[in-house]
């Protein structure tokens, strides 16, 4: 976790029979969302888990721009951000 407890998380797996399942997972402190989207490559269908904790409904968008900021402050000061790619 990099400084401020900021943390991105991504990862992507498929398997043998056409599901696709991307996640990314975004942290500050004790606070975060994951969005998760599955796909199956041959029906076309697809679904999407927007998961938050710490943050009240309706302010996912708020704790996104949070988010950037920190992460821009971060790279300006050249500080190590974590990104985890799995």
């Amino acid at each position: 976790m990099g400084p401020g407890g900021v943390a991105e998380i991504q990862s992507q797996e498929r398997d043998g029979r056409g599901q696709e399942r991307i996640m990314m997972e975004r942290r500050i402190g004790d606070r975060g969302r994951r969005v998760e989207k599955t796909v199956n490559r041959q029906t076309g269908e697809e679904e999407t888990a927007d998961n938050s904790y710490g943050i009240e409904d309706g302010m996912e968008d708020h704790f996104d721009r949070e988010f950037q900021t920190v992460m821009q402050q971060g790279l300006r000061s050249q500080s190590t951000v974590d990104v985890l790619i799995c």
